[in-house]
């Protein structure tokens, strides 16, 4: 194509002599559209090799909250678990702040009637809650992904304290089609969920695993903001 370029260069001046009697071989035009045709694969196939790498460190880099260690085990159990001091504050006003915000979240907009503090004992500043709720995989025009997710609070208060687990996790599946039944222990550990090398995620229940770790890590948070 360079060639080509530089024979029309050369050729200019007598075509400007005679601009309208010169043109150039068609087998010559032929040969620069294939040469602009081939430029323009080339270029769209690196653009899309570029656009695939790009996509694939993306992916890579969202996938890294949720590798190893992203989900807790405690003798085989999977228990999430929250400490928080609380200076200045005695077990029985940390007991109350924490009631008062297990009371919100068993309300909260995706809990079903069921969720509810179940047990306490103000005596030992401890509580029991237990949570039914939506957790939504995804929400489409005219597709529903979702999931009820269960799982128990166990909250004790201290001096200056407060110790929370979350812990038997479980899963109701596709209610709405053929209903499937899990327990985290069998679909989101590191075990099942990760690779040997610790760098990626494997395929099969991904989505359950990536959205409890979202979802503990806001309840958490929650409590975070709430009992200072």
């Amino acid at each position: 194509m360079k060639k080509i370029f530089i024979s029309i260069l050369m050729l200019m001046p007598l075509m400007a002599m005679a601009q309208s009697n010169w043109e150039i071989p068609q087998e010559q035009l032929a040969e620069m559209s294939k040469d602009n045709a081939d430029q323009k694969k080339a270029e769209a196939k690196a653009k899309a090799k570029k656009e695939k790498a790009e996509k694939k460190a993306k992916s890579k880099e969202a996938d890294l909250p949720y590798l190893a260690g992203a989900v807790p085990e405690v003798d085989g159990k999977i228990v999430f678990t929250l400490d928080l001091d609380v200076p200045g504050k005695s077990a029985a006003e940390i007991y109350d702040m924490t009631y008062s915000q297990l009371a919100k979240l068993t309300k909260d907009e995706n809990q079903t009637e069921v969720s509810k503090i179940a047990l306490i004992n103000k005596e030992e500043h401890s509580i029991v809650a237990t949570c039914n709720e939506w957790l939504v995989f995804s929400n489409k025009l005219l597709m529903l992904d979702r999931t009820l997710f269960s799982y128990v609070v166990n909250a004790k208060c201290f001096d200056g304290k407060l110790h929370i687990t979350f812990e038997r996790l479980v899963y109701n599946y596709e209610l709405e089609r053929k209903p499937e039944y899990y327990r985290a222990e069998e679909i989101i550990r590191d075990k099942d969920s990760v690779s040997k090398d610790g760098k990626k995620l494997k395929r099969g229940y991904i989505k359950f695993r990536k959205k409890t770790v979202d979802r503990m890590n806001e309840v958490m948070d929650s409590f975070r903001e709430s009992i200072k």
